[in-house]
């Protein structure tokens, strides 16, 4: 094997062949492989085979041998080798972790190290589980590769590093899948890892979501905006707020065709059914659709056809009078909830307009409310609301305080320019965000658990931001962006 290129002044090495040639199996072949290039750049210009290592040689085939060689005690500069090793463990795909093919030269320490690296790279992360397990997986590989099933020291070790890689904190399901199902514990453990993880009740996010289905609204829409959904089955509809156009769109889910459009017209003079700014929409029990106006003051209803039957309200600080509403929702007992922007308070009325109480008053303390923008219904009642400090607030029945999550800001579980919030079929809150161009997911208790979208856990690219969200009764969700209505299942 030609290894060298002579000049007149120096010898160089070329480390490719050496590198690929490593892997002979075994622990202490895997080490003499570490130790075979720290020879050889002891031998050959050190400068020549880190360099070239660090600058191209470092890959998802040669990391576990250059990790030996990071690992080798004595000698030579090997500077940031480990470091680079490390960043090729974070980014790199499969690494040979499911069938071992790559790992078969590796020593215990060296896989020790990079199942950690791999495990850890998650940590904080919405999905970090998922890092855990493939350190989990590399360290099957590894054992499967080198016949550690009919050791039981090495099964003792592959347990105890597992214990390591934290892999309680894998939701149930991948517990069931990967570690009930290795051929490498023995299943009295695996099942007690299990209790555990249902005993303390915290079951991690675990589900990725993907776009399904997308709605085009049309040629003539310009702004998808707040969207509410009504029924089940065949006959089940949306209404998406058009803002830009002055109008609200309603879909029949199954065809995808627009079967009526209310608020016709680029604003008028708010006459009968007129809509100047519609934000909010909500479909009552029986059916009707309500539109909140920005403008006019006021809420709008129209029948299930589309057709105009009466307003409610109007401008004023009195009760059942509003100071630009926007979002609105309907309780399980069949109340109308406004979030009474301008007056920073949220009202409860009856379907036919009829004032029940106020909720709120201003305030930046948690417990009371600076500009409601966007509300929904609990399971088994009370309502989050979302308002213009960025916060989400829960809410009991009767309004009092239950708990806040969020706050303005850019990192993970705060927001920047939040419209929009809906509530998942097991309490989880979720909240649409324009700039950051994401949805947050969160746990009923106000734990981030996923980011959604280009730079998200589950990877979704948005025509245009995010402006509008609801929840589906399969678990769906029903996003606005641009013109179109994107559903993630």
């Amino acid at each position: 094997m030609n290894v060298f290129h002579n000049t007149d002044s120096e010898k160089r090495l070329d480390p490719g062949p050496v590198i690929c040639g490593a892997g002979r199996g075994g622990e202490e072949c895997a080490k003499a492989d570490g130790r075979e290039l720290w020879l050889l750049g002891e031998m050959y210009e050190v400068a020549g085979l880190r360099e070239w290592l660090l600058e191209e040689g470092i890959d998802g085939e040669s990391v576990y041998s250059v990790y030996e060689f990071a690992l080798v005690a004595e000698g030579v500069d090997r500077e940031g080798l480990m470091e680079k090793c490390m960043d090729t463990m974070k980014t790199d795909g499969d690494l040979g972790m499911a069938d071992g093919t790559l790992l078969r030269q590796v020593g215990r320490d060296a896989v020790k190290g990079l199942a950690l690296t791999r495990a850890r790279h998650g940590k904080w992360r919405r999905m970090e589980w998922k890092y855990v397990r493939d350190g989990f997986r590399m360290l099957e590989g590894w054992l499967k590769a080198n016949g550690g099933a009919y050791d039981v020291g090495q099964l003792a070790w592959f347990r105890g590093i597992a214990c390591e890689l934290e892999i309680e904190c894998l939701p149930l399901k991948a517990m069931h899948s990967t570690i009930q199902r290795s051929r490498y514990v023995e299943g009295a453990w695996a099942d007690s890892i299990v209790a555990r993880k249902q005993a303390t009740g915290d079951n991690k996010y675990e589900v990725e979501y993907k776009e399904e289905r997308r709605y085009d609204l049309g040629a003539d829409a310009r702004r998808a905006w707040a969207i509410t959904l009504d029924g089940e089955g065949p006959e089940q509809r949306m209404a998406v707020v058009d803002k830009h156009m002055h109008r609200v769109y309603m879909i029949h889910l199954q065809s995808g065709a627009r079967v009526a459009t209310t608020g016709l017209g680029w604003g008028g003079d708010g006459g009968p059914g007129e809509l100047q700014c519609p934000w909010g929409v909500a479909f009552s029990t029986s059916g009707d659709l309500y539109v909140s106006d920005y403008s006019l003051h006021k809420i709008f209803v129209f029948d299930k056809q589309g057709r105009y039957v009466r307003e409610l309200g109007g401008p004023g600080t009195g009760q059942g009078l509003f100071e630009h509403p926007k979002g609105l929702c309907f309780t399980d007992d069949g109340n109308l909830l406004v979030a009474d922007w301008g007056n920073d308070v949220v009202q409860v009325l009856t379907e036919d307009g009829t004032f029940v109480r106020s909720i709120g008053s201003q305030g930046n303390q948690l417990g009371l409310l600076m500009g409601p923008i966007a509300l929904c219904p609990m399971q088994g009642g009370g309502f989050v609301v979302l308002d213009t400090r960025q916060r989400v607030q829960v809410l009991d029945a009767q309004g009092g305080f239950v708990r806040g999550l969020g706050s303005r800001g850019k990192g993970p579980g705060q927001f920047l320019d939040a419209g929009s919030i809906s509530v998942g079929g097991t309490g989880e809150i979720i909240v649409a965000d324009t700039l950051r161009r994401d949805v947050q997911v969160f746990s009923n208790g106000g734990r981030l658990l996923q980011i959604i979208g280009e730079r998200g856990d589950s990877k979704v690219c948005w025509a245009m931001p995010p402006t509008g969200v609801a929840t589906g009764p399969m678990g769906q969700l029903f996003v606005s962006n641009g013109t179109s209505i994107s559903v993630l299942s």
